[in-house]
């Protein structure tokens, strides 16, 4: 019963608190497009140092993470594309704030689909070069102004005996950018330096046990485990520093204080300030077009505890260098520790007074909130892992589930019998990540579930997870809410934005995608490519004559028996109106040809029976992929010779009547 106490205290919080209200439209609506996700502490940091300078502006902030850490792909691009072309349709943006590279090149190319001339301020972008924007207008920027040469030569300054230098970079836009940086500072020293690039931390690992004791490690940022997991700062250097003796130098601050020495450190949040007050400045329209800030983010940073271990002395560290962790008397040492516990006791203490006058209004609360449960279709629950008992289920069970409370009470495993069986093994699996990851103290689920009824519902489930002190897990706390009717809209809202309505195949802008795939398939596997233009000739004609709800008869005549022919890897697309184009991967125009004789044979038999009172008369033009010929060695050229022949057919058959004698 302790547990949902906690729920329901919870619960009380988040339902009396008052609802925020709606952004003023007054407010200026700002979009940030983050290259990467909140874990990469760069990203992260950056993120903050922009918000943190907005807060107190008249603005609604829009934050997007474009993952491109792991996937930076053409296709990931699209992808976000339609992503961001579906969510922010109807929504006006005044800015956009883009960090580092991915970002900045994604909106390069799809601003303008988007986003028109929305403006745009970016930071973070490597090597940047102002011909970049040449026809472009609307872009401001923060350059990259990090200076690898200054930590490069520092490092050598102070240790001059010194005889190899080691640098690790990831594989990633940003790492091959700075890559080239280091490579063109290294040039200009006489000294034995290797520069490796590397996906996880084991390969810079592996490479350190090998290295003479005379050597300096230089660190670019990499984070990644051999799982391709994105570690925290601190894990990922305990990880490398335990592997090596050296001194290790980077060029980011955030890596300070987690075992590296130091160097000319770049501050993600003082260029995030940085961002966000230019940012302003271009909403108030008191800066020119392109214009570009280029001012110093870094400073020289240290470790007291690295100095002291490789016995570098302060006097040999430039001027106006920054040192941390300094040894302290017993109070600054701990300061944030004892006030920290003065705090909590006093929380503690007020706590205890509150419980104290809330607990006589703790069993009307209980009623209350069973009634808000049955009202929103939600349900809580524990249950005892390790006496496989269930220790509490709100009434509200019945109206997800369709069971009572005495069925659950009866039989605990209910919970896992009513989830359906294409989802049972999904769920099983989760629940051994959550078992091999003693860490993890919570998690969202969403599956499918059978009621008592044998209906299905979709719901979605927050579990609380508690462990003991060994950390095996004992005990679980849910709140299940079922989310059907949610499920429902998204569903019809990826059919309407991928399928013709009519016809019920692929769209224009869904099939172009489809297409796109197909040419990268056959390039990949060396074969043919075609691909075929339809058009239906006398459209116009049905429609003035016998209405238009014949005329869609007759598309979708066109369509199901187009599909009735076509093989099962092959595509049909309506490109709009009475256009429909095919796709033909690992098929010649030979091979394309005689399927289309197939599907002319289709409507022969149609056009000699009497379902119709006209004919149905299709032209077409077929069009083979070749990568080396220039005539059609893109997408947009192959449709548009398919388009050039259909006419030719068109104009073939254009003394055909449409009406039958």
């Amino acid at each position: 019963m302790k547990s949902r106490v906690l729920i329901i205290t919870f619960l009380m919080i988040v339902i009396l608190t008052p609802s925020v209200k709606s952004q003023s439209d007054t407010k200026k609506n700002i979009l940030i497009l983050n290259s990467y996700n909140p874990s990469y502490e760069w990203a992260a940091k950056l993120q903050q140092g922009i918000i943190s300078s907005l807060e107190e502006k008249e603005v609604v902030i829009h934050q997007e993470f474009m993952g491109a850490k792991k996937i930076s792909d053409s296709i990931h691009a699209q992808n976000l594309y339609n992503l961001y072309a579906h969510k922010y349709k109807n929504i006006d943006i005044d800015l956009i704030i883009a960090t580092d590279d991915f970002a900045f090149d994604f909106l390069l190319d799809y601003r303008q689909q988007l986003f028109a001339s929305v403006p745009v301020v970016f930071t973070g972008v490597n090597n940047f070069n102002k011909e970049v924007l040449r026809g472009y207008h609307n872009y401001y920027g923060v350059a990259e102004d990090i200076n690898i040469e200054r930590t490069f030569s520092l490092a050598l300054s102070l240790h001059s005996e010194a005889e190899k230098i080691v640098a690790f970079f990831s594989k990633s836009i940003t790492g091959d950018k700075f890559y080239q940086i280091f490579k063109e500072a290294s040039s200009n020293y006489d000294i034995d330096t290797s520069i490796y690039k590397v996906d996880t931390i084991e390969e810079v690992k592996k490479e350190l046990k090998s290295l003479p004791k005379a050597s300096i490690v230089f660190l670019g940022l990499i984070l990644n485990d051999k799982e391709g997991n994105l570690l925290a700062v601190k894990d990922a250097m305990n990880k490398i520093s335990s592997s090596t003796n050296q001194a290790i130098y980077s060029f980011w601050q955030f890596y300070l204080g987690s075992g590296i020495v130091g160097g000319h450190l770049l501050s993600a949040s003082t260029k995030g300030k940085a961002t966000a007050d230019l940012a302003w400045k271009v909403l108030e329209g008191t800066i020119e077009d392109k214009t570009i800030i280029k001012e110093t983010f870094s400073e020289y940073s240290f470790d007291y505890q690295e100095l002291k271990r490789l016995e570098i002395k302060e006097e040999q560290l430039p001027d106006n260098s920054q040192i941390i962790n300094r040894p302290n008397t017993f109070y600054y040492q701990y300061q944030n520790l004892i006030w920290s516990a003065v705090i909590v006791l006093l929380i503690l203490c007020a706590l205890i007074i509150t419980l104290i006058f809330s607990i006589k209004k703790y069993r009307a609360a209980i009623t209350k909130l069973d009634d808000i449960f049955t009202k929103t279709n939600l349900v809580f629950w524990s249950l005892d892992l390790k006496k496989d008992e269930l220790l509490d289920i709100s009434n509200s069970c019945y109206q997800v589930y369709g069971y009572s409370q005495d069925d659950f009470y009866a039989n605990p495993n209910l919970l896992t019998k009513v989830i359906t069986n294409k989802d049972r093994d999904k769920i099983k699996r989760k629940e051994a990540e959550i078992n091999n990851n003693p860490e993890l103290d919570a998690i969202n689920l969403e599956y499918r579930i059978n009621k008592k009824d044998g209906t299905q519902r979709w719901v979605k489930e927050h579990r609380i997870l508690f462990r003991d002190f060994s950390g095996e897990l004992n005990r679980i706390d849910s709140i299940v809410l079922d989310i059907t009717e949610r499920k429902q809209v998204e569903k019809e809202l990826i059919t309407y934005a991928n399928y013709d309505v009519l016809t019920g195949v692929y769209n224009r802008r869904m099939g172009l995608v489809v297409l796109e795939r197909d040419k990268q398939t056959v390039i990949r596997q060396g074969v043919d490519l075609t691909v075929c233009f339809v058009d239906i000739n006398n459209l116009k004609f049905v429609n003035d004559n016998y209405g238009h709800d014949e005329g869609d008869r007759m598309i979708k005549t066109v369509a199901e028996v187009i599909k009735s022919e076509i093989r099962g890897v092959d595509t049909l697309v309506r490109l709009g109106g009475d256009e429909f184009l095919i796709s033909f991967p690992g098929c010649g125009k030979e091979q394309a040809e005689n399927i289309w004789n197939r599907i002319l044979e289709k409507f022969k038999e149609i056009n000699d029976g009497d379902d119709f009172l006209y004919n149905i008369i299709v032209s077409h033009g077929l069009a083979q992929y070749q990568e080396t010929d220039n005539e059609v060695n893109t997408i947009e050229k192959l449709i548009n010779l398919a388009d050039q022949r259909m006419y030719v057919d068109k104009t073939r058959l254009k003394n055909k009547y449409s009406v039958k004698k």
